[in-house]
């Protein structure tokens, strides 16, 4: 799959059904919610002091949730997205839609990658914060 812009909303609705066929319980089915886990992306990486310079790059995967009943045994089908954060550091591609499984009481989950210099700079700034807190 050719990484799409979040904007392009007919090509991630096409995307989406092919992937997800019939089912909607525990999918993602609109570009409005890829839309929403993209901006919450962001956020994550804003509330953990990563800057936007060092954002670039990044590939960001996301899992929906599962049943949070315990009523189901077997695993459920969801969605699995992947996100790449362009050279800007604010634009961001939808890399990768595809299904996973999904088992009861699981929650939504995001990982985040960051390239190397990022991660570096990233763990240079919180021990510093832990070495401010020490003193």
């Amino acid at each position: 799959m050719k990484p799409l812009r979040i904007e392009y909303i007919y090509r991630i609705l096409t995307a989406l059904w092919a992937v997800n066929g019939k089912a909607t319980a525990f999918t993602i089915c609109t570009p409005a919610e890829v839309k929403a886990i993209a901006n919450d992306a962001i956020a994550l990486m804003t509330k953990h002091n990563i800057p936007k310079s060092n954002c670039a790059g990044a590939v960001i995967t996301y899992e929906a949730a599962g049943p949070r009943s315990k009523a189901y045994k077997y695993p459920v089908i969801s969605t699995r997205l992947t996100l790449r954060v362009g050279a800007d550091g604010s634009t961001i591609y939808l890399v990768r839609i595809e299904r996973c499984r999904r088992y009861p009481g699981q929650a939504a989950s995001f990982r985040v990658a960051l390239k190397a210099k990022a991660y570096a700079a990233f763990m240079k700034r919180q021990a510093a914060i832990f070495d401010d807190l020490g003193r």
